[in-house]
């Protein structure tokens, strides 16, 4: 009865006898111990038995008062009971409040970390520690994403609005990104680099798995947010390389923010004209009075992509924009992505994602319209 009382009213203290019925006082406290170990038990018995006072040392039980109790003895008792309860509440309260600050610095703690780790400022004890610290669990196989944002207010984005500022959309960024991730069931641990670029790790994925994310991550942020986005990807196989891994990453990053003007000119061309069938390297290379041959190998040169594949990659991305609208037509979307035919653009929507575009708009429109929509 007693144990059932317990469970249903939360005691902060038990008085136990130890002769009882079906369940003595010990072995109450025991139990008493395993459903609350914040209960505070004291021990009442007629029995002045060192074995019984021992094991109920063990149990960490308050006081084992002898029967008969005098009244001074059972309210000092009283009083100190309370005094532990109050020490107790006090220190509980601290440190709630303290992991609550935590909590809410968290991610100023991370970027101080990660920025002293990729600068080799903490040794393996100390990375450990902080790990451990921020409850942070890095695979072994990890891989990196570095993410610069560029603004892009001009673009005629709904999101476009005088109150964006190079701190909230980084934020706004990092939510879409993390979002996205976990819908690969993929964690993510997220932080700003000294030059101000997002970094995400992540264990390591597959290569279809990532153009399908990547693309994802690019359509999505760039359709929600007034940038356009540079991301760049390396993969790690050890924890302690993490901070080289990092620089790859960034490195890799840093090539891509500076085309010369052709490549500059070729990518604003392209984006003016995505929806035109018949945009091809001649077409881009003659509005911009350069051999196809020359544009051909600066493009591939800064950008790591064929001028074709480049191409192809967009048009699935402003695809899987378009397709978060319900009332545009598969055949609209088809042409406005400068496709020649739903057919074709079907086919190649599937090869790049592994999803033929209605399956796709049925997963985004039923998973993340809602969400997309709240997000702007």
């Amino acid at each position: 009865m007693a144990l059932e009382l317990a469970k249903e009213q939360k005691p902060d203290l038990v008085l136990v006898d130890i002769n009882m019925p079906f369940l003595d006082g010990l072995n109450l406290t025991r139990q008493l111990r395993d459903l609350d170990p914040d209960i505070v038990s004291v021990i009442i018995s007629g029995y002045d038995d060192f074995q019984y006072a021992q094991e109920a040392v063990r149990l960490g039980v308050m006081d084992y008062l002898l029967k008969p109790i005098m009244e001074e003895s059972f309210f000092d008792l009283l009083n100190r009971v309370k005094h532990k309860l109050s020490e107790r509440r006090r220190g509980k309260k601290y440190l709630d409040w303290a992991k609550d600050q935590v909590e809410r610095c968290k991610p100023s703690l991370i970027d101080r970390f990660f920025q002293k780790w990729t600068s080799r400022q903490l040794d393996e004890l100390e990375i450990s520690e902080q790990l451990q610290y921020l409850n942070l669990d890095i695979p072994a196989q990890h891989e990196i994403l570095a993410i610069d944002l560029k603004d892009d207010f001009d673009s005629g984005s709904d999101a476009a609005e005088p109150a964006w500022d190079e701190n909230l959309l980084y934020f706004a960024c990092q939510n879409i990104v993390q979002e996205l991730y976990m819908n690969e069931n993929v964690d993510t641990i997220c932080f700003r680099n000294q030059e101000g670029n997002l970094i995400v790790l992540s264990k390591s994925i597959s290569s279809e798995r990532w153009q399908f994310l990547r693309d994802c991550i690019i359509a999505t942020v760039e359709q929600i947010l007034p940038v356009k986005m540079i991301l760049s990807r390396a993969a790690g196989s050890d924890i302690l390389s993490v901070p080289d891994t990092i620089d790859a990453a960034v490195t890799q990053l840093k090539s891509k923010l500076h085309f010369s003007n052709t490549v500059t000119q070729a990518l604003k061309y392209v984006d003016n004209n995505i929806s035109n069938s018949e945009l091809t390297l001649q077409a881009v290379a003659d509005a911009l009075f350069v051999s196809p041959q020359h544009l051909s190998r600066v493009f591939k040169q800064e950008t790591g992509d064929t001028f074709g594949t480049y191409l192809s990659q967009i048009r699935i991305r402003k695809a899987m924009v378009l397709l978060r609208d319900p009332k545009l037509k598969m055949y609209e979307v088809a042409s406005m992505c400068g496709y020649s035919s739903q057919f074709y653009f079907s086919s190649t929507f599937k090869k790049a994602l592994g999803i033929s575009p209605n399956d796709y708009r049925k997963n985004i429109l039923g998973y993340g319209g809602e969400k997309l929509e709240k997000a702007k």
